[in-house]
């Protein structure tokens, strides 16, 4: 049948906000998304837009790489 597309980038999302001492609702609200969105994200169950993903990288004052960092694909 279909085979599973192995993930092409990952989310160092939790990991930022942690060693930044920013907690979700203060991201969320700084990027103007709900806290919701922002867990599905970190949890790898939301691709954010690259828009998105910009506003999520200047908020935590991080390169775009930094929170989504490639881990394989073409």
């Amino acid at each position: 049948m279909f085979k599973k597309k192995e993930p092409v980038f990952t989310c160092e999302l939790k990991a930022i906000c942690e060693a930044k001492w920013i907690t979700i609702n203060e991201l969320a609200e700084a990027v103007g998304v709900s806290k919701k969105t922002i867990v599905r994200i970190g949890d790898g169950k939301y691709k954010p837009s690259l828009e998105l993903a910009y506003e999520i990288s200047n908020a935590l004052n991080c390169r775009v790489e930094d929170v989504f960092p490639r881990i394989g694909g073409e």
